[in-house]
């Protein structure tokens, strides 16, 4: 009977970390960790650590997992997972949603509800951007990075590179990033009013 930990970041280059998963799922008596580095919107098939713990998991084991979240992005994965986990006879925990003995009815029924509760909010913040974005384009207004040179500035930044100026070098003068130089190089870039 092993306590498995599941955790999950959305990225690989440090920004997020699992550090606060971790101790939460080690407050709840976990003593085996599996760490996963990449983005919820894949289903079990894309996430190696994760396949590979249903492989691992038998009967009598217990999974945590932070939040749902970090398990399924999505009502049918999380339902997916939780069958294939009630399958072989582990329990699911979730240390936000407090889901205690999934194999039961009265578990099974409130994995269910959360995670369909999820699911909507999701579509919601879905539409709700869409919404946005629409709005926004009907205003005459467009997303990305607003721009940061005016014209003076960005013909300043085509001149010295033009002359043979390191984009380093151009930054500083200018006093901007070199993304940025990189960006009033190009063709498109509109300036600051």
């Amino acid at each position: 009977m092993t306590i498995y930990g599941y955790l999950r970041v959305s990225t690989a280059d440090g920004r997020q970390t699992t550090r606060s998963q971790r101790a939460a799922l080690k407050a709840a008596g976990v003593t085996e960790f599996r760490e996963e580095h990449v983005s919820g919107t894949k289903g079990v098939s894309q996430r190696p650590v994760l396949a590979r713990l249903l492989d691992e998991v038998s009967e009598g084991d217990t999974l945590w997992v932070y939040d749902l979240s970090r398990l399924a992005r999505s009502l049918g994965d999380l339902l997916s997972i939780a069958q294939t986990l009630q399958d072989c006879g582990v329990q699911l925990r979730s240390v936000q949603q407090g889901i205690v003995e999934t194999g039961t009815p009265t578990g099974e029924l409130m994995l269910a509800i959360l995670g369909a509760i999820h699911q909507f909010e999701v579509s919601l913040l879905r539409e709700k951007t869409r919404a946005g974005v629409r709005a926004a384009h009907e205003a005459g207004r467009f997303g990305g990075r607003r721009p940061t040179l005016n014209s003076a500035q960005v013909a300043q930044v085509r001149k010295m590179r033009a002359e043979g100026a390191s984009v380093s070098l151009i930054g500083k003068v200018v006093g901007v990033s070199r993304p940025t130089v990189y960006r009033a190089l190009e063709d498109n870039y509109r300036v600051a009013s």
